[in-house]
């Protein structure tokens, strides 16, 4: 009887054993600064050699995912921003809710995979023993702890991850302290923010030895004695890659404020946003005999000194090799006698600086200590600077107010006391480091200096050791024209400079430039004869290459005429109440192309006008003033006999952003469309100031929004054909100072002030967990748009119409959405109509497909029903007062009303995103203070989980 029922086991084993085999996984490695978020899709095909009987299992809302999958193995396949290695071992997963239960399976000895969930409170060390892979769930986060401990360490030679995981308002002495040999520890995803490290040379993750990188990782107030992140070896050798990183109000004791890296570090699309240290580098401090490499990363209103000390480098400051390529410095600060307000570095204890910058801008940046130095870059003394292709922009310091390459013998005060700061080499009560001596090797070439108009040079250097050449100074003090004999006060007054050097991804324009004359600067200082200024205009925007740019130095350009150009570029005027385009005799200048339908848009910036215009083609005019003038735009088009406009498809544009017009009409003719945005109209006496001619046909439309109006006696603001549509043919929304009626009619004209207003809407776009797109489509108020039509793009392909639901929310998988994979752009729109405003949205995210096949030769497929509970977010609009601070309260519910806790919600307002968790109450809260007084909408979004459904609230 026994050998019977081991024979019928055995059987029944056999049948329900599978062989498995990998076929293959197919996936995408994507780093791109627009990518916000990763989908990985699991495409499963199976290899069936047997039929069975289908069970439908149902779950309650009690059963989880992991109770359902209990016993079922899967492979995970991930996708990061760097290079992935494989592990020899398969790692066990498992989900932990403790900080004790963390700690058991981070001392285990083979790979594990732990999710972790919930609130979870740091208690004591954890010494990692495994290559572990340690994983945030949606919600969940560590926090609590207490000075003097280090909460996360390792052993051995090990390469652990942490992704998706928050730590949030900590202390501890430091926050992670790992090290390895031949692996790499990853940060992936991660939030730490309000942390607090409390030992001397602390950081929140500190890069003991061996490789580490930081991807798309956020940190966000803390504060440290050595910056947040530490890449330092106790014994051995560091290397750090930080990408896709955001830096934000971080402060060091001691410096920098962002990174410390005293090996090999590289710094790619990342951020670092009102970062303080009290002594060097607000952000990123390289010491002796260590390299930086920094490459298209952003560094605005960094700090050196925290305002009040003196010390360099308001952003940066090296003893060591650093490269800075293709980046941003915008209104970095320091206090001190040498500077730096965004670079500085000087040579000491045997390290040699030596720096470069490469395609940068600096704009704004300050050193304002009294007879202080370098603005934006400074150096002292015996070391390699080399600055080429930037452009610099009002930056400001007494001597070097872009530029200082100074040569001074001046020790640097250190824990200074009872003395004043900066620079106190005759204090006693201190002590003190001393830098090298000689004087800097310099090479500054093809760099831009606009708008240094202070007293001092704007490009300081020191001794002969030097290149200095092809540098041009719109509007900007420099006295000295550096030759390798020394200065030299005569330069030749030069009426057109061109730029010879190439300009990759310019910063300052929206074009990727290429070739010689994409900038060409136009200085007629002291030029009296009337061809040469009239040439050097014309010529200069004849000779500017496809999406170039044209600046204009201040002065009077009389009958400047960039006419008949077949090509877009921008014209600045680089001081817009003196840079004056005027008439001579009387006659009116001619803007555009004229004579041809292609569309070609020539884009004029702070400039004034004086002078009758006509204007042609596409044209772009933004912070510009019009005086005493007559504009009329589209007259060649419309002077052409009908039969040769057959082959026109879209009117011609005309544009005006934050313009005044003084005294001054315009005259808008039919294949036209002309948009007034943020205008001023003062001082204007006539039937109407903007007038149809011909009537309407294609897009043709005058549209005036948020403009205002002064001393105007007008018949009405427009003048149309009589029983000319609103809205499709003439706008007039958000206007101040007309009187508000609609058309009134004389003969075969109508006579218009405003139009009827129509409501905001709010277009928020997002990806949930499960690789959906959801779109939620409200008014200004928060109500929904039910059953209305969006237009989806992906890809810039063309858009495909979707209708939303009741409760104005749209829902679509990815993979129905596209066949696309990888990168996709998906873009949002809602078309505007007679009652409501248009709204754009749009997210980035890369889908990848792994393809998994299966072979099974017994299958007992159970197909389980999860029953996601529909929730909804409630909160009530709020009105605050500048600069005090108050609360927005949300509170996140099921369909049943049950109020659910540690969950995140997406706060979205102006572009800025940042989460919150609901409470044991299932609310959550978010501070509202604002500097300036308006209107802010915000955007709530639960994505969902495995439980419940997503929802959207916007107030």
């Amino acid at each position: 009887m026994n050998y019977k029922v081991m024979t019928i086991l055995l059987i029944l084993l056999c049948c329900f054993m599978g062989a498995a085999s990998a076929a293959d996984d197919v996936s995408m490695d994507v780093a791109d600064t627009s990518v916000d978020d990763v989908v990985t899709v699991d495409a499963v095909s199976e290899d069936v050699s047997d039929s069975a009987t289908v069970e439908e299992t149902e779950l309650s809302d009690e059963t989880t995912i992991e109770d359902a999958s209990d016993g079922i193995k899967t492979d995970e396949i991930s996708q990061e921003s760097v290079q992935v290695d494989s592990e020899p071992t398969r790692a066990s997963s498992v989900t932990v809710t403790s900080w004790s239960r963390l700690n058991t399976y981070c001392i285990k000895t083979t790979p594990q995979t732990i999710y972790v969930s919930g609130a979870i409170n740091a208690s004591s060390t954890i010494r990692i023993q495994n290559n572990a892979t340690i994983i945030g769930k949606p919600g969940s986060y560590i926090t609590g702890g207490s000075n003097g401990v280090t909460y996360f360490n390792n052993t051995g030679d090990l390469s652990i991850t942490f992704k998706n995981m928050t730590f949030k308002n900590m202390n501890a002495g430091i926050l992670f302290k790992l090290t390895t040999i031949t692996g790499t520890n990853k940060f992936i995803n991660c939030s730490f923010e309000n942390i607090y490290t409390s030992v001397y040379k602390s950081s929140v993750i500190w890069n003991d030895n061996g490789t580490m990188n930081i991807s798309g990782c956020n940190f966000t107030n803390c504060q440290n004695g050595f910056g947040a992140v530490t890449n330092f070896a106790t014994n051995g050798s560091v290397w750090m890659n930080v990408e896709n990183c955001r830096f934000v109000n971080n402060t060091a004791r001691s410096e920098p404020g962002g990174i410390n890296n005293c090996g090999e570090l590289n710094v790619t699309n990342s951020t670092f946003i009102n970062n303080k240290a009290n002594m060097w580098a607000g952000a990123v401090h390289t010491h002796t005999n260590s390299t930086t490499h920094i490459e298209n990363s952003t560094f605005n209103n960094n700090v050196a000194g925290s305002g009040t000390l003196g010390w360099n480098g308001g952003a940066l400051f090296s003893y060591g090799t650093l490269e800075v390529i293709n980046s941003v410095f915008n209104d970095n600060y320091c206090h001190v006698g040498t500077g730096g307000g965004a670079i500085y570095g000087y040579s000491y204890l045997g390290s040699i600086y030596n720096i470069t910058v490469d395609h940068c801008n600096f704009t704004r940046n300050v050193n304002n200590y009294t007879n202080g130095c370098a603005g934006a870059i400074g150096v002292q003394n015996i070391g390699y600077l080399y600055v080429y292709n930037s452009i610099f922009v009002n930056n400001s310091a007494d001597n070097g107010q872009a530029i200082a390459a100074i040569s001074k013998d001046e020790p640097y005060c250190l824990n200074c006391t009872n003395c004043s700061c900066p620079n106190c080499p005759n204090c006693t009560n201190c002590t003190h480091h001393n830098v090298s001596t000689g004087n800097p090797t310099t090479e500054i070439v093809n760099n831009t200096f606009i708008n240094h108009t202070g007293t001092g040079e704007t490009v300081i250097i020191a001794g002969n050791h030097y290149l200095f050449e092809n540098n041009t100074f719109p509007n900007s003090t420099q006295n000295n024209n550096y030759t390798r004999s020394g200065s030299q006060n005569d330069s030749p007054s030069v009426d057109l400079i061109n730029i010879p050097q190439t300009r990759t991804n310019n910063k300052l324009g929206s074009s990727k430039l290429s070739d010689e004359n994409d900038e060409i600067y136009v200085d007629i200082t002291g030029i009296d004869d009337y061809d040469e200024i009239w040439d050097s205009f014309r010529f200069a925007c004849e000779d500017v290459n496809e999406g170039g740019i044209v600046y204009l130095s201040k002065g009077v350009y009389s009958d400047a005429a960039p006419f008949g150009l077949w090509k877009n570029f921008t014209v600045i005027g680089l001081d817009k109440e003196n840079v004056l385009i005027n008439i001579l005799n009387g006659i009116e200048i001619e803007l555009g192309c004229g004579g041809m339908h292609d569309h070609y848009t020539h884009t004029f910036k702070n400039i004034t006008f004086s002078c009758p215009i006509s204007e042609n083609d596409d044209l772009i005019f933004e912070d510009c003033v019009f005086i005493n003038s007559t504009i009329g735009a589209g007259g060649y088009v419309n002077s052409e006999p009908i039969e040769n406009t057959w082959d026109i498809e879209n009117s011609y544009n005309y544009t005006y952003i934050n313009c005044d017009f003084i005294n001054t009409t315009i005259e808008i003719c039919k294949f036209g469309q002309i948009n007034f945005i943020n205008c001023t109209f003062e001082n204007i006496t006539a039937d109407s100031i903007v007038r149809n001619k011909g009537g309407f046909t294609l897009q043709d439309a005058i549209n005036l929004y948020d403009c205002t109006f002064t001393n105007v006696n007008v018949k009405g603001i427009i003048d149309v054909p009589a029983g000319s549509t609103p809205v499709e043919r003439y706008r007039i929304e958000g206007c101040t100072g007309v009187e508000n009626f609609g058309p009134i009619t004389e003969g075969d004209h109508d006579y218009v002030n405003i139009t009827q207003s129509r409501a905001e809407t709010v277009l928020v776009v997002d990806i949930d967990t499960y690789g959906n797109l959801l779109v939620n489509l409200t008014d200004a108020s928060g109500n929904a748009m039910a059953e209305d039509e969006v237009l989806i793009s992906v890809n810039g392909a063309e858009a495909t119409p979707y209708t939303l639901g009741t409760d104005g929310l749209l829902s679509i998988a990815l993979a129905d959405l596209t066949d696309a994979t990888g990168k996709l752009n998906i873009a949002v729109s809602f078309e505007e109509n007679d009652d409501y405003k248009g709204s754009t949205g749009s997210v980035s995210t890369v889908l990848v497909i792994n393809n998994v096949t299966v072979e099974v030769p017994v299958e007992v497929p159970v197909y389980i029903t999860v029953n996601q509970t529909a929730t909804s977010i409630t909160a009530s609009d709020l009105t605050a007062t500048a600069k005090v601070a108050k609360t927005l309260t949300v509170t996140l519910k099921d369909a049943n009303g049950k109020v659910l806790a540690n969950k995140a919600v997406k706060v979205t307002v102006n572009g800025k995103t940042s989460t919150v968790t609901t409470d044991k109450n299932g609310v959550a809260k978010v501070n509202v203070n604002y500097a300036k007084a308006g209107t802010y909408y915000y955007t709530l979004s639960f994505l969902g989980d495995n439980d419940y459904k997503a929802s959207m609230k916007a107030v």
